[in-house]
């Protein structure tokens, strides 16, 4: 690189009376001290600078401080430093610049130093926190889907602190092993909870990834493992209703200790083969609350916000499990327990006016004992009545703990729909027929993109078949009959429903 040449050889021409003379002027702009300092006036202010010229040719101007200008950085502070940056110059042959780009590099350097240092210490509850923050948040991505989880990652927030935090939470994220994390599931799985299990190793691996991904630790220690590792192999359900356990079920649902409402829900999920948080969900048409408000109870119950037409014979819901709008076709069968629940509402606002109450609208066709949100007890309410063998009935259960056992074994709300799908199948229908009956998503990428018809008309059809099916394995209810005290109450016992074996 060429030397220095300043413009002025004569040093220390510059005294500070005249900095500030030639501050108030602003005249000239570059007021030069000699040995190539300068200070440059403008807008008011004094800055400076040292002139160099540069190895490939030509001069620049190169600040003389990263900030500050004078008084702050003063006559004697300027003359020391160009003095120094001269000195540089002549035994590295260094331009400032270049210098200045050095010194910053190494400071960007060091504060990354730091900053991976205090990353290191970040405990395994800090990272938990910052990935429930920032991956389980749910947020619209591209093209309309959505990414995160609904919930924000409150069940994953509420099995961490149960069975993971409170052992390896402390613990620096760097430190933890696989023996560490084994532990944890090894314990989980000693207390029976097998599922819990299963969604915890998947859930760490999320994590553990998310980590890796941005340089939090070097591996993720459980690389490889699988499910079934630590026996919590996914098996998949195929638990299906018998023709003659679907008339069992209908003579066993009035002694069963649920209320008429309860009883008429299970039946209509037979009949529409719905999910049952979107059953839980389901709104009256004529609702009286606005639907802001409906979406907003039904996210914060989990359940999905629907909307029951009786005169439409439909049920319409906006958002479903695959995050796309549906259409339920009301079978005769499926519109006689609408029909009970609604005689209910009727019933119990009949109530409350002649009870001085005030006046409320009632806008879910299961609504909770208390509160103004849906009910979100039909898979309890249907669990606590098959309690067999060594399972104990615990407090706060129902008394009529076998009411509701069939002689196939267990079953859930979920094999109702299962159990409504295979009906429709040996009643003829076609399987893409089914699928959109039950809202299932298309697994073939080309026709969920091409084929956007969802057959309604076949969909009804299919509706219907398994609605006048379940008619003849099932019973004939008569009206409803509404508690004398609480004729909305989702849990007590409301008498039963005299039913007529059509068979």
């Amino acid at each position: 690189m060429g030397d220095t040449k300043p413009r002025n050889t004569t040093a220390h021409r510059l005294t500070d009376t005249a900095i500030r003379k030639a501050i108030a002027t602003g005249e000239p702009e570059f007021v030069p001290d000699g040995a190539g300092l300068y200070l440059r006036i403008r807008n008011g202010r004094g800055r400076w600078y040292i002139r160099q010229t540069m190895a490939i040719g030509g001069r620049t101007w190169v600040p003389l401080f990263e900030a500050g200008d004078y008084p702050e950085t003063s006559l004697k502070a300027a003359r020391d430093a160009a003095a120094e940056a001269r000195k540089s110059r002549v035994v590295t042959r260094a331009d400032l610049a270049t210098q200045r780009r050095q010194a910053a590099k190494e400071r960007e350097d060091r504060e990354l130093r730091e900053y991976e240092a205090a990353r290191r210490v970040l405990t395994f509850a800090e990272v938990f926190e910052q990935w429930t923050s920032i991956d389980l948040q749910p947020r619209p991505s591209g093209r309309g889907k959505a990414s995160g989880r609904k919930d924000g990652g409150y069940e994953v927030k509420q099995r961490f602190k149960r069975h993971v935090l409170p052992h390896i939470g402390a613990r620096p994220l760097t430190e933890v092993t696989r023996a560490d994390l084994m532990a944890v599931l090894d314990r989980s799985r000693s207390l029976g909870l097998q599922r819990t299990t299963g969604d915890l190793v998947q859930e760490l691996g999320q994590m553990l990834r998310w980590a890796v991904n941005r340089e939090l630790i070097p591996r993720n220690p459980l690389d490889g493992l699988r499910k079934s590792d630590v026996g919590a192999e996914d098996v998949e359900r195929t638990r299906v209703l018998s023709d003659d356990e679907i008339g069992v079920l209908a003579r066993a649902l009035p002694a069963s200790g649920m209320s008429e409402r309860g009883q008429a829900g299970v039946l209509l999920m037979l009949a529409t083969g719905a999910r049952v948080g979107e059953i839980e969900g389901a709104s009256w048409l004529d609702a009286g609350v606005p639907v802001d408000q409906l979406r907003a109870l039904a996210e914060r119950a989990s359940v999905k916000y629907g909307v029951v037409d009786i005169e439409g014979a439909h049920w319409y819901l906006p958002d479903t499990k695959n995050r796309r709008d549906h259409r339920i076709h009301l079978s005769g069968f499926a519109l006689e327990q609408v029909r009970k629940l609604a005689e209910l509402r009727r019933r119990a606002k009949a109530a409350d006016a002649a009870k001085g109450r005030p006046a409320d609208p009632r806008p879910w066709l299961f609504r909770e004992r208390q509160g103004a949100g849906p009910v979100v007890a039909f898979g309890k309410q249907i669990s606590d009545r098959q309690v067999t063998g060594a399972r104990k009935v615990h407090a706060n259960r129902a008394n009529d703990s076998t009411s509701l056992v069939l002689p196939g074994g267990p079953w859930t709300a979920h094999d109702l729909r299962r159990t409504a799908a295979t009906l429709m199948s040996r009643l003829g229908f076609h399987g893409e027929v089914i699928d959109a009956c039950l809202n299932h998503a298309e697994t073939n990428k080309v026709c969920r993109i091409y084929i956007q018809d969802r057959r309604e008309a076949e969909q009804a059809q299919a509706f219907d078949a398994l609605g006048k099916r379940l008619n003849e394995l099932t019973c004939e209810p008569i009206a409803p009959q509404a508690d004398a005290e609480d004729p909305e109450q989702p849990y007590g016992r409301f008498g039963g429903l005299r039913l007529v074996d059509t068979a």
